[in-house]
């Protein structure tokens, strides 16, 4: 879809998450990156629909 082309979108190819707090054990690591992978259906729903993103579903 054209419309979709336009609006340039751009994903990281690694997301990573670095201000969350990791607690194994009792042992609290502030500062632990950790990267994970995006699906399909997190983009297609959570960041087109949200209001607070893009909101293109109207």
């Amino acid at each position: 879809y054209k419309w979709f082309k336009d609006l340039n979108l751009r994903w990281y190819a690694l997301p990573a998450v670095s201000n969350m707090l990791l607690e194994v054990g009792g042992l609290e690591f502030p500062a632990c990156p950790f990267n994970g992978w995006y699906l399909g259906t997190e983009i297609g729903v959570r960041d087109f629909c949200d209001s607070q993103r893009y909101n293109v579903l109207e």
